[in-house]
């Protein structure tokens, strides 16, 4: 899609959420994502997964529900009662991250904030020889990545941690303003809820990567300190980062970087795109 008819489409959007009135407006929002899913969720899958996208599930919540969907290689694993209908309509049905995306071949991604692995499935299938590394710090949430990416072999490396400007350890805290429930802070701790941090300069280095061709990151504010603090040694060998920004102060942070660096910075939706020049 041309960079035109993406500028019209989110115009289009945001005119029609501050001109409709709210409940017309997610009535339509509603239509939309139900025709979006019929078109490339398989049939015998569809009313089983727009029911669990809209809480009609009768099953417990936790049960999972197998999907098909035509842009992906393999089928996705999506649990009832959790926000995993919508991340994969999101990710794979609206395609968010297909957006802007880099000019020539895409070997390495990494995929920092994975959640159950949608964006990573979606990069695996429309970039058959890309290889991706993806991280998620919550336990529960890992263990639908991992499902989610088995039957991409070695191609997916899945990493039960979270993305920081150094290796060590984190904090994993629930964040019920996060749509996932969690976030990773720093703190002088020793409780259970610990988790694995790791650098881009490891994850390059350990996975024999010269550059990053696509950084996908989700990490729910710890984006600040991974651009202000050592970003120069990575940033130099990525092209194109999508992401989240989640404050003023992470937004200065990142823009400053970027621009040290070549970048020029697009906006689709909720994301944040800089693509090198």
């Amino acid at each position: 899609m041309g960079t035109v008819s993406l500028v019209f489409r989110d115009v289009a959007r945001k005119s029609a959420r501050l001109f409709l009135p709210g409940p017309l407006f997610r009535a339509v929002a509603e239509w939309y994502n139900k025709r979006c899913c019929k078109q490339h969720v398989r049939d015998e899958d569809y009313e089983r997964f727009v029911s669990l996208l809209y809480g009609g599930v009768t099953t417990p919540d936790g049960s999972v529900v197998q999907v098909n969907i035509d842009r992906l290689q393999h089928p996705l694993y999506a649990r009832s009662g959790t926000p995993d209908a919508v991340e994969i309509v999101h990710s794979v049905i609206r395609e968010a991250y297909g957006k802007y995306l880099p000019e020539g071949e895409v070997k390495f991604v990494v995929d920092a904030g994975a959640y159950i692995g949608d964006a990573t499935a979606w990069y695996l299938s429309r970039f058959p020889a890309s290889r991706v590394v993806a991280l998620e710090p919550n336990p529960e949430s890992f263990a639908m990545l991992q499902r989610n990416c088995a039957a991409y072999g070695s191609r997916a490396r899945t990493i039960n941690g979270a993305l920081w400007f150094q290796d060590g350890n984190l904090d994993l805290v629930f964040d019920p303003t996060t749509p996932t429930g969690n976030s990773v802070a720093h703190r002088e701790s020793s409780g259970s809820n610990r988790c694995a941090a790791f650098s881009l300069q490891t994850i390059l280095e350990e996975s024999g990567a010269t550059e990053i061709d696509i950084l996908k990151v989700d990490i729910e504010g710890a984006e600040l300190e991974l651009f202000s603090t050592d970003a120069d040694p990575w940033l130099s060998r990525t092209r194109y980062i999508t992401m989240e920004i989640h404050s003023d102060e992470a937004y200065a942070a990142v823009h400053a970087a970027t621009k040290r660096h070549g970048f020029i910075g697009r906006r689709y939706r909720e994301l944040f795109i800089f693509l090198r020049v």
